[in-house]
């Protein structure tokens, strides 16, 4: 099993910082909860989804995590913001099956998105580790760790 890829994506806000690591395209992103920037969501996301933050302004920092970490994912950073469009409710990206998104609610006043490639043509398993550090006491936790079988044996 030589040359088995690594990829890794790193994010970090306010106390906490995140690391995934996986052996296929993976983005990830936390965010601190504070106050919504109205700008922001009218700028970045569709016409829908800033409707929904209107209503509810907790919904910005889970659209931001989820966007975010699909971007970072594909590689093509904050640019692709306004374009990568989430059904909320499912978690699913419209006009991208590639990917799977996921939501890690285990800290307290942060939101944590975590993006996967849904490769399906893949070589390896799909192992894929997020690590949580607090960046004020040093301290380190495995949070979520995700493994799928080899579906294809190429």
């Amino acid at each position: 099993m030589e040359n088995i890829p690594l990829e890794f994506n790193l994010s970090h806000s306010g106390d906490y910082a995140i690391c995934a690591i996986s052996d296929d395209e993976v983005g990830c992103d936390i965010e601190k909860i504070k106050d919504v920037n109205l700008k922001i969501a009218k700028r970045f996301f569709s016409e829908e989804e800033y409707n929904n933050v209107l209503k509810d302004n907790k919904l910005f920092f889970r659209y931001w995590t989820l966007k975010e970490s699909y971007l970072k994912a594909k590689g093509i950073g904050i640019k692709g913001l306004d374009n990568a469009k989430i059904d909320i409710e499912s978690l699913t990206l419209i006009n991208d099956d590639k990917y799977h998104l996921y939501e890690l609610n285990i800290i307290d006043g942060y939101n944590i998105a975590l993006c996967l490639s849904n490769n399906e043509n893949y070589e390896y398993k799909i192992i894929t580790s997020v690590i949580i550090y607090s960046i004020n006491t040093l301290e380190s936790k495995l949070y979520f760790n995700y493994t799928s079988e080899n579906k294809t044996g190429k």
